[in-house]
């Protein structure tokens, strides 16, 4: 089975981070917070970095505001921004390295 090329942008993008010498908790944070996201890219059937659009991020980010957690409430703001933080992180390194168009 070929290897989607979101999980592969996915682990370059880990590497980087551990390259900016990131503290181990702070990529395993990062790295957690975007696998959430890579889930929701694959509930959608996307899995490749072309699929990603401004759209489907919007998307993502209403998914997050509407999602009750665990307690029964919606999700906090800062919860809310921390996730969005992570998927901003991984973006702006796709288009830093010249896989994705911003």
């Amino acid at each position: 089975m070929k290897q989607s090329n979101l999980i592969k942008m996915a682990k370059e993008f880990e590497r980087s981070l551990k390259v900016l010498n990131r503290s181990k908790r702070t990529i395993r944070e990062i790295m957690r917070k975007l696998n959430t996201f890579l889930d929701y890219l694959q509930s959608l059937g996307i899995k490749h970095i072309d699929g990603i659009t401004k759209d489907i991020v919007r998307e993502y980010q209403i998914e997050i505001y509407q999602t009750i957690n665990t307690k029964g409430w919606p999700n906090s703001a800062a919860y809310q921004n921390s996730m969005m933080c992570a998927v901003k992180q991984f973006l702006k390194y796709l288009s830093e390295s010249g896989y994705m168009v911003s």
